[in-house]
């Protein structure tokens, strides 16, 4: 099935009593009823036949409602997201995410968080390049100081545990 052709298929869900006009299920099997119940049928019957005695028309109405569910089917193929593998992939969307931020930064975030996470993968990705070209800023070997235990050289915070303090110092306001 190609993207312009439509699968359509109609299941009746219910029809009008042939005698009192109440609804009457029909679950998809079997002959279609025409009437609600027996007692409606019979006296269908018996209205027939009376008036086939005197000779008359049939006093049954001769419009049944029926409630035809449609169902229609149709593939779309949507692109699916793959994750880029090498520069050339990359460069676009970095370049697109760039944009977005100058023109429209607020159409990427919900709250102020959201630009404060973002501003910090962005971080971590130039931090990450930084040992390709780095730059000296101290000539002196540094001094190791002893920290906390999680905590990492230099007194920073890795990720998981800055989002840990976040949540705890919003838990606490």
């Amino acid at each position: 099935m190609g993207e312009d052709e439509a699968q359509i298929r109609e299941r009746l869900v219910s029809i009008e009593c042939a005698y009192c006009g109440a609804e009457v299920r029909y679950v998809g099997e079997g002959r279609r009823p025409k009437f609600c119940s027996a007692s409606c049928r019979s006296r269908a019957w018996e209205l027939r036949r009376a008036a086939s005695k005197l000779g008359r028309e049939s006093p049954m109405p001769t419009v049944v409602r029926e409630v035809v569910e449609r169902v229609v089917e149709r593939e779309r193929s949507v692109p699916a997201s793959v994750v880029p593998r090498v520069v050339g992939d990359w460069v676009p969307l970095l370049e697109q995410l760039e944009r977005q931020v100058r023109d429209e930064p607020w159409s990427l975030v919900r709250s102020k968080d959201d630009f404060e996470e973002l501003a910090e993968a962005v971080k971590g990705l130039y931090d990450a390049f930084s040992w390709r070209n780095p730059e000296p800023t101290n000539t002196t070997p540094p001094v190791h100081q002893q920290s906390a235990p999680g905590v990492q050289a230099g007194g920073t915070l890795s990720r998981q545990q800055r989002r840990a303090l976040e949540r705890q110092q919003r838990k606490h306001r």
